[in-house]
């Protein structure tokens, strides 16, 4: 399990990222609204102390190669959608950028705030590698 950025960049930047081999992770080439539930059921997991959900990385543990203008903006359209759609907001510990091997990603970390984590209306819970409406 991955407790700390430091840690989730070695094993990003050592192509030892893909889901399978991590319970609190998550990758995504891109980012869409709809990846929020993703962020929901990260953050009901409660026998984890903090989930991370990646932008940038694709499932296999490669680098998307974005510029770091490009995830800039991506982060602040990630940003934005958490503030109206994330409740409770605070399950959302940190949004940043990082360059990792000369690409740029988006890293959200997710801590269980102590509540249900929704999306939106909906709440959702991990299920292996996907997400489930709780």
């Amino acid at each position: 399990m991955i407790e700390n950025l430091e840690d989730l960049l070695n094993e990003i930047r050592n192509g030892n990222s893909q889901e399978h081999k991590h319970e609190n992770i998550e990758l995504k080439e891109s980012w869409d609204k709809k990846y929020g539930k993703d962020i929901s059921a990260l953050g009901n997991k409660l026998d984890k102390p903090c989930c991370w959900l990646v932008v940038g990385v694709k499932d296999n543990g490669s680098l998307a190669a974005r510029s770091e203008a490009k995830t800039v903006e991506i982060e602040r359209v990630i940003s934005q959608q958490i503030n109206e759609n994330l409740d409770p907001i605070q399950a959302c510990s940190k949004t940043t950028c990082c360059e990792v091997s000369g690409s740029w990603i988006v890293v959200i970390c997710i801590k269980n705030p102590g509540d249900v984590v929704y999306w939106g209306n909906d709440a959702y819970i991990a299920s292996g590698t996907t997400s489930q409406q709780l």
